[in-house]
């Protein structure tokens, strides 16, 4: 891990790109930005671990960052890949309780801003309007976060890649009964760990959906021929 140099006004425009913090007001912005240091990873090296207590919350701002839990016998489940402008570890750094799960850099290059829970608290306390804006904002991500954790344990592995793949037309902007062509934010790989499911199987259902017809898929790229097959698998 290598710390970089950032003034407070360039930690504060890196931090409104993030949906947690762009309600805040350019003052608090830069408020916290003179808080923040900004860190850069290589591959593999860790931001925090699971079990330690959560010393602070990160904002992504280069690359990708996974975060796992690992099992007493040594396997790693990849709970989810965040990219740039999203905040890991916000929810124990809050409370006050351990990290539930890892997390370590996932590209050849990642980098952060890490707010230190103490500072942060602090300023939190003198400062109340800018943890309720934060509150208020925290709160709509956790309660889809919550709707995507019950939907992938009621469902099969064929519905919970159809709610993925329209999921992301929906965010992506692509709609309609032929919806057009979706990129797919990570590996097959880690996109299959995120839905429970082995890459073998994953593989298996896309070329099982391409042969039917409904989709077309090319690297990370899944053009979504008939968005209403693909809701019908949900429904099944």
């Amino acid at each position: 891990m290598e710390k970089m140099r950032k003034t407070p006004e360039a930690k504060a425009d890196l931090l409104v790109r993030s949906e947690l913090f762009s309600g805040l007001e350019s003052e608090q912005l830069l408020t916290l930005g003179g808080l923040a240091s900004h860190r850069r990873y290589d591959r593999g090296e860790v931001l925090f671990r699971q079990d330690t207590p959560a010393a602070g919350l990160h904002v992504v701002t280069r690359g990708r960052v996974e975060v796992f839990r690992s099992g007493g016998d040594g396997a790693r489940r990849l709970l989810h890949l965040f990219g740039p402008y999203e905040v890991v570890g916000e929810v124990p750094a809050f409370e006050g309780g351990p990290f539930p799960a890892t997390a370590a850099a996932a590209t050849p290059v990642a980098e952060a801003l890490f707010l230190p829970r103490d500072q942060f608290l602090t300023v939190g306390a003198e400062r109340p309007e800018i943890l309720l804006r934060m509150l208020a904002t925290l709160s709509v991500r956790l309660r889809r976060f919550v709707g995507r954790i019950e939907s992938l344990s009621s469902r099969t592995a064929p519905a919970r890649l159809a709610t993925r793949l329209l999921e992301l037309a929906w965010e992506q902007g692509v709609t309609g009964k032929a919806g057009g062509t979706v990129n797919l934010p990570s590996s097959k790989a880690d996109l299959a760990r995120t839905l429970g499911m082995t890459p073998e199987t994953l593989s298996r259902l896309l070329r099982r959906w391409r042969d039917e017809g409904f989709i077309d898929v090319k690297g990370r790229q899944v053009s979504i021929r008939d968005a209403e097959r693909l809701q019908g698998v949900i429904e099944e």
